[in-house]
């Protein structure tokens, strides 16, 4: 029943209280903690890490574009190779 005070949990509430409704945009938002957490990692390795750690801050960029709506230019140019057949 009612109670209201979930932080954290599986329920979807954030800490803030925020409540993420749709499971698509749950998923993409935990990928995106979880690149962050994995570029925190790389981030300790000092410069043997920094390419790795620079695709996990991508990773969960382009993760957190795909609930925003953002949409860039790797993901038209996928759109166009994907559904058409170019340079025949």
């Amino acid at each position: 029943a009612g109670g209201g005070g979930g932080r954290g949990g599986e329920d979807g509430v954030g800490r803030e209280g925020a409540v993420v409704t749709q499971a698509r945009h749950r998923n993409h938002l935990q990928n995106a903690v979880d690149a962050l957490e994995r570029f925190q990692i790389m981030a300790g390795y000092g410069e043997s890490g920094i390419d790795m750690a620079a695709e996990e801050l991508r990773v969960a960029s382009t993760e957190i574009g795909l609930v925003v709506g953002r949409v860039d230019v790797e993901d038209v140019l996928d759109g166009i190779f994907k559904d058409f057949c170019v340079g025949k």
